[in-house]
């Protein structure tokens, strides 16, 4: 297995959805050494395939899915997809467009994207480990079939997934006009996996953590932003079909979260969301200049537009955070 010839393929991107429809991320210890998690799995895999960027699913991975899926009660019924062709150009464009700093914090170890049907959930970022626990490389594993929403519509939907709203009507903005495509919204997809992969391979992420959420080993730590966010730790209890709030729940939520430091809403949810979240909110409204809005209007009045702390300006800490981290500049 040769990473690095992998690695080249997307070094000139310079510059530039939990399985439901949200995206997720599993760990070492829930899947419990799954064999296409394990290192031995992928050395032997690329002996014989050659390794590219974008590939169909092995269907030891889309297996693993399913299983898990099964466990937490999704749906999906995950299979390799072999028509991943259509689909890979896209990929790689949207690939291109993350900054070369991004896959340098993988370490050269970032495996491809790797396509599949019917995940119950648009993409997942999987962390892939030796018999030591220590983790030697990061796959991302996307639904082909959820790829193709623009990068508004994508945003809208996700939105609305945290809301029972029947009378009113909630839309997301991630893309100007021009950028309203659905390359624009994978560039932000691949952007959040990438950042729970980035999580795999630096696990501590302390200096980044300790700007949102109080030090202690719990396994549902507290945000610095309880007081004024009651709401926050209800996040991350996301599901696709099972709406967490009320449609009257909207307004305190998002005046909440401006009392924070989260860029989105769901980078509230928990520590590895919110290092997800930012560094894809940070990727397209930094770096690409684009929107990020949540809008909320009810009987034809708008009645609430939150705009993110990047737009804003209103989370220096952070954004300083993401500016060193990356290591480059605004376009």
């Amino acid at each position: 297995m040769n990473p690095k010839t992998l690695f080249s393929l997307i070094v000139f991107a310079v510059g530039a959805s939990a399985c439901s429809t949200v995206d997720s991320i599993r760990t070492s210890d829930e899947s419990k050494r799954a064999t296409a998690q394990t290192t031995a799995f992928w050395d032997d895999y690329f002996k014989l395939h050659p390794q590219t960027l974008v590939s169909s699913s092995p269907q030891e991975l889309t297996d693993l899915v399913a299983e898990w899926n099964k466990t937490d009660h999704y749906n999906g019924h995950p299979a390799p997809d072999e028509n991943y062709s259509e689909v890979s150009g896209d990929i790689e464009a949207a690939l291109k467009q993350i900054p070369k700093s991004v896959f340098d914090l993988m370490k050269n170890k970032f495996f491809g994207v790797f396509v599949a049907r019917d995940l119950g959930c648009t993409a997942l970022g999987i962390t892939i480990y030796d018999g030591l626990d220590h983790p030697t490389g990061g796959l991302i594993l996307v639904d082909a079939k959820r790829i193709h929403q623009t990068a508004n519509g994508w945003q809208t939907e996700h939105q609305n997934l945290f809301f029972d709203i029947k009378k009113g009507k909630l839309e997301g903005t991630i893309a100007s006009q021009k950028a309203n495509t659905h390359i624009t919204a994978l560039r932000w997809i691949l952007s959040h996996e990438l950042g729970h992969l980035i999580s795999g391979f630096y696990p501590n992420l302390n200096d980044f953590r300790t700007l949102s959420w109080l030090p202690g080993s719990s396994e549902q730590p507290l945000s610095r932003f309880e007081d004024n966010f009651p709401h926050r730790p209800e996040i991350q209890n996301v599901r696709a079909g099972a709406k967490l709030f009320r449609e009257d729940d909207f307004l305190p939520i998002y005046h909440g979260l401006e009392q924070t430091n989260f860029p989105t809403l769901y980078a509230a949810a928990n520590r590895f969301e919110d290092f997800s979240e930012s560094l894809a909110a940070y990727i397209d409204v930094v770096i690409y200049h684009e929107p990020y809005k949540v809008k909320y209007t009810l009987n034809g009045k708008l009645k609430k537009t939150f705009e993110s702390c990047f737009v804003k300006k209103t989370c220096p800490d952070k954004m300083d955070y993401f500016k060193k981290l990356l290591t480059v500049h605004e376009l």
